[in-house]
């Protein structure tokens, strides 16, 4: 039997991997998640790979780059896959003896941690083995990936997933996946009562936060990735870093899904574009952008990125298209509003 480490991107499990070898650490597998889970659709399921195989045909679809969104970067198969092993997250947890969950406060890992409670709540082993090392996430929110070898070292004191707790992040997933964005409103709002994880809270917040402003039609990645857009021409690859990263905090959505996001807003079907784009559109690595007009007048409250180009996409479990008419709006005060 082994030890299996779960961390969620290979950005930190990177890092991880480093410390392993510094530490000598013997019969422990290590697994790194490939998903922003923070955008996309997350629908209820029974079968946990059910749903990464729709995600991933979502993006080979709807992204300029499907490569970005592949799975693993040796295509082994949709959902989560080891890529060195070819092996899938249900079989190395068959496996292991006993499971590790490495994450930080920032939304993305946090709604990774409340998907795995999915594979945890269909293994056959005892909730008893599984615990989160729960890193500190200071007010530049950062991510586990961010950290040193000499940072990760420092450890914090686990927390094991009881039944109990598992139940309730399970619970939470419930909510993200819910065709309707009423529960996960309410809950951010509500808020959540769970001392062992204190920041799960911040995953219902950056959903909430990516729905349209009524007056505006723009969320909150739409806002960024404009107000990180000069008039004048500069990389496209800055342009979504600066969105991220523009205020000294990390946000909650990573670098991938802005660009294609900045890409779907210079959409060159579109007969008003909210960014322009120059050179390659490809991977965005040497295209250059700038804000239209169009872009500042949604801004300013003058046009309505909504009314102007419609909807479609997924938030958590929530569709919204105007093409169906199901379309809602994020006030203010973070209430939520159906369209008429």
């Amino acid at each position: 039997m082994t030890r299996l480490v779960i961390t969620p991107d290979p950005s930190s499990g990177g890092t991880v991997r480093m410390l392993g070898k510094r530490e000598k650490w013997v019969d422990t597998v290590l697994f790194c998640g490939h998903e922003d889970l923070t955008f996309g659709p997350l629908t209820p399921t029974a079968n946990p790979e059910q749903l990464f195989r729709k995600r991933y045909k979502h993006w080979r679809r709807n992204a300029w780059s499907s490569a970005l969104f592949s799975p693993s970067k040796n295509r082994a198969a949709p959902g989560l896959v080891d890529p060195r092993r070819k092996q899938s997250l249900p079989a190395l947890m068959d496996e292991a003896s006993e499971i590790t969950l490495w994450t930080s406060g920032v939304p993305r890992e946090q709604l990774f941690l409340l998907a795995l409670s999915m594979y945890l709540s269909a293994a056959d082993f005892s909730e008893r083995r599984v615990s989160v090392l729960q890193y500190k996430c200071d007010g530049q929110r950062q991510s586990l990936g961010y950290n040193s070898v000499d940072d990760l070292a420092i450890r914090p004191e686990p927390v094991t997933l009881t039944p109990s707790l598992l139940l309730e992040l399970q619970r939470l997933w419930s909510v993200v996946t819910h065709r309707t964005p009423e529960p996960l409103f309410e809950l951010a709002s509500r808020g959540i009562d769970i001392p062992e994880l204190p920041y799960l809270i911040r995953a219902f917040e950056a959903l909430v936060s990516l729905y349209p402003d009524p007056e505006t039609g723009l969320g909150a990645m739409e806002r960024r990735l404009l107000e990180a857009c000069p008039t004048d021409w500069t990389r496209a690859q800055r342009v979504s870093g600066n969105a991220m990263m523009g205020d000294g905090t990390e946000w909650a959505i990573g670098d991938v899904i802005l660009s294609w996001r900045l890409a779907q807003l210079a959409a060159s079907d579109l007969a008003e574009p909210a960014i322009e784009l120059r050179g390659p559109r490809k991977t965005l690595r040497k295209a250059e952008a700038r804000i239209t007009s169009f872009g500042q007048d949604c801004l300013a409250g003058r046009r309505n990125l909504v009314t102007s180009h419609g909807i479609d996409t997924w938030i958590g479990g929530v569709h919204l298209s105007s093409a169906t008419g199901d379309v809602w709006y994020r006030n203010s005060d973070g209430g939520l509003i159906k369209a008429a």
